[in-house]
This record gives C-alpha cells, structure tokens and sequence, in this order.
C-alpha cells in the first residue's frame, strides 16, 4: 500500500491492471514560508510583488501534472477548516512589478532552501523563472532535510519549504507552519489586501 505517489507516477498506476488506485481528496499543503523578521521580506511591497509574480496555476499543471489544486492559504479544500470566501491569488506580472517599485529594492534577490527531492527542485526552479520575469532573483539552495528543519527552527532562512508540522491530541487539531512571522504567499491576499483589490 502507498498512500502517495510522485504526480508522474500517478498515469502509470491508474494503467496498471495489477493495482487498485483510490483517488482521495489530501489535507496535504504545500507552500512557500517567507521570513518577514529579516531583510529581504521584512519589506510588505516585496513580498506582494513575489505573491502576484507566482502562477500557481502554471506550477499546477506543469510541475504537479494536475495532481491537486491552486491554494488559497495553507489549508487544503478537504479539510472542514477550509475557507472558500478567501480568493486564490492569479498572477499579475504588472501588479508585481508595480509592487517591486514600491518596495524601492534595488534588484532584489533571496535564498530559497528547498528539501533534496526531484519535485522540490522543480518546483523552485519554476518559481525562479516566473519570479525572474519580475525582476526578482531566487537563489535556490538545497538541503537535507534536518539541516532545513534546523534552519527553519532557528528562523535564519529569507525563504522555505520549511515542514508542515501537525500535532494532534485529546480534543484538538492544530496545524503549525512556523511561528513568528512566515507566511503563504496566498495567505498575504488576505491579510494584506483584504478587499482583493
């Protein structure tokens, strides 16, 4: 039994007449974690320009293979905690570089840490071109996956895949990101421009 697989692998199960192959809705998320206690993302203009230079929809469909969804924030559509009135934000190359202005950053880069695997590192690499389209760099940085723990426990990262960490107990469920200031980028919408404008 296999309760994931790779989205490549998921057409080659379902052709597989040796296999039984159960597609269930995930309360699995996946995001990028910007650190706002430091310099670069301590910057507001910044990180909207990042959030509206992203296309979760490309990065969907072409790195995903359309195995799940564009996120709106960090709790999946499956889960009874998620919030469908909060819009999933759309790429708007004008708005991101507009932001960019404001930010009055002077070619802005950053390190984004990334775990040791194929899709991680594809992933990156996609965010890398859309954000460089908005005259933004992402330096990507490849770690094991303690060493990304660690770094994401001491906060001294610009930008993570830093692990989800889901703790459950007698009479509650909690989801925790990272403490102290990290951010989905979709999650910045809301809390940012709460009008959606």
């Amino acid at each position: 039994m296999l309760d994931y697989l790779a989205p490549r692998n998921v057409p080659l199960a379902k052709t597989d007449t040796s296999l039984v192959v159960i597609d269930v809705p995930s309360l699995a998320a996946f995001w990028y974690q910007l650190n706002t206690t430091r310099p670069p993302f301590d910057n507001k203009a910044l990180r909207q320009a990042v959030m509206y230079a992203i296309d979760t929809d490309a990065i969907v469909e072409g790195v995903w293979l359309g195995v799940g969804v564009p996120a709106n924030g960090p709790i999946s559509p499956s889960s009874w905690a998620y919030d469908n009135s909060i819009m999933a934000v759309t790429r708007d190359l004008d708005k991101a570089k507009a932001k960019l202005a404001e930010a009055r950053l002077s070619a802005p880069s950053f390190t984004h840490n990334i775990g040791n695997t194929p899709i991680e590192t594809q992933q990156a690499e996609v965010v890398k071109a859309q954000l460089a389209e908005a005259g933004i760099t992402m330096n990507i940085n490849v770690l094991d996956g303690a060493r990304l723990l660690a770094e994401g426990n001491a906060k001294t990262f610009d930008t993570s895949t830093y692990p989800v960490e889901r703790t459950t107990g007698p009479g509650r469920q909690h989801l925790s990101v990272l403490p102290h200031h990290a951010w989905h980028i979709a999650q910045l919408v809301r809390l940012l421009e709460p009008t959606g404008g």
